[in-house]
């Protein structure tokens, strides 16, 4: 791993770098403020050492499209189609090339926004210009994001919606809850 995660607070984590090879995390977060997708970073040390961020409470896509998670959220294939392809022009026009995302680098927010939480290996490209071929290789790299419903339906189909949630009740999924603080 990347990085190591500490929960600092009910809206933010500390990413502390390991010391491995690919430390552009900070860079790449910071170039990609404001696009959807992307967390919200509030600091970086030099050279990606730490990087104070968002927290997202969620689950990896992974986890959630086989069921493992304590929530369900509606979903809107078109909108989240839009929003995939605003991230994709965006990485495109500050020169990024999104790389390793998978639903396992990927998280759906409880509100059922998706947030992309590792972004070691996207990698710069200094030709700003891209073409219509280069555009869509870019948003191929990204299909992962807009397929993971297709994956969730495909499991709610097979199994059926309340087999998913009886799964999604299961004890050891509860590790995986936040704390509930209501009053």
């Amino acid at each position: 791993m990347e990085y190591t995660v500490y929960a600092l607070s009910d809206e933010l984590v500390l990413k502390v770098s390991n010391g491995g090879l690919w430390q552009n995390s900070s860079e790449v977060l910071m170039d990609l403020q404001g696009f959807p997708f992307v967390p919200r970073v509030y600091e970086c040390g030099e050279k990606g050492k730490y990087i104070v961020m968002q927290r997202i409470y969620g689950n990896t896509l992974n986890l959630y499209t086989y069921g493992y998670s304590w929530f369900r959220v509606p979903y809107s294939y078109e909108e989240h189609r839009r929003k995939t392809i605003e991230f994709i022009e965006g990485c495109a026009e500050r020169g990024w090339i999104p790389r390793d995302v998978h639903t396992g680098n990927t998280m759906i927010s409880e509100e059922g926004d998706f947030w992309i939480v590792d972004f070691g290996l996207f990698e710069k490209m200094y030709n700003s210009i891209y073409t219509s071929d280069q555009i869509q290789n870019l948003l191929n790299k990204g299909r992962s994001i807009v397929n993971a419903y297709n994956h969730i339906q495909k499991m709610e189909q097979l199994l059926g919606a309340k087999t998913v949630m009886n799964i999604c009740n299961l004890p050891y999924v509860k590790i995986f809850e936040r704390e509930n603080k209501k009053a």
